[in-house]
């Protein structure tokens, strides 16, 4: 997760760098329909799908923890259960 989440952070600033480059123009000349307006677009926009895998990517490996998590509470409870039940068999 937290590789992912330093990855993210990258595309962030990345993406951040990018659009002040469009906003203010990497020349004096360029205008919104020039061929580096639009490949500075076309930046951005591959930079932000990267950005939705690695989102989708992070809600997986959180969806598994949580599951793991509850399996190993539901573990604990017939550890726990099966403890207090061989002792109650010993000290009756």
């Amino acid at each position: 997760m937290q590789f992912i989440s330093q990855a993210r952070m990258q595309i962030a600033q990345m993406t951040s760098l990018l659009f002040q480059e469009d906003s203010r123009g990497a020349s004096p000349n360029l205008n919104p329909g020039m061929p580096q307006a639009n490949q500075i677009q076309m930046a951005i926009a591959e930079i932000q799908q990267q950005d939705k895998q690695y989102e989708i990517m992070m809600k997986q490996i959180d969806s598994q923890h949580q599951a793991v998590q509850t399996e190993m509470e539901g573990v604990q409870k017939v550890i726990q259960n099966n403890i207090e039940g061989t002792f109650k068999t010993f000290n009756a």
